[in-house]
């Protein structure tokens, strides 16, 4: 989607491809963001993430990963080489996760989660359990006036 990416047709619908071949940054959720619009306004049958990123930003993660959740169309990631830390995170948040011929992970998703817990403690991500913004915390205060 948007101006350099293919935008493959399907019997009578069209399915809109976004090439992440960068480090994962708040670039990236401008690029998303877009995507998800195009793919919405086409009435698209889903969004392909061509995925190559040995990952990036933690905080533009979530934002996309918020985006994601939202996606109005289904979402799938292709991850054609690498989907590294970062990479790692949004591809799960997709509907599903399909790889080139080859591919071999270098890192786990042990490492991703890893990774997260070192940021949280780092202070580079909101902590979500003080945060009402985030569903879980809204429902367990919920749940706890009850």
């Amino acid at each position: 989607a948007g101006e350099n990416q293919p935008v493959l047709h399907s019997p009578g619908r069209t399915v809109c491809v976004i090439d992440i071949r960068e480090e994962i940054s708040r670039n990236t959720i401008f690029l998303i963001r877009r995507g998800l619009h195009e793919a919405a306004e086409k009435n698209a049958a889903a969004v392909i993430l061509n995925m190559d990123t040995n990952g990036g930003s933690l905080a533009a993660t979530e934002d996309i990963i918020k985006l994601l959740g939202h996606a109005s169309v289904p979402t799938y990631t292709y991850v054609d080489t690498k989907a590294f830390s970062a990479g790692a995170i949004i591809a799960s948040a997709t509907d599903k996760i399909f790889k080139a011929l080859g591919y071999k992970p270098k890192h786990t998703i042990e490492y991703a989660v890893r990774e997260l817990c070192q940021a949280f403690r780092r202070g580079d991500l909101p902590n979500s359990f003080d945060n009402d913004a985030y569903f879980n915390v809204m429902r367990l205060k919920r749940l706890a006036a009850a």
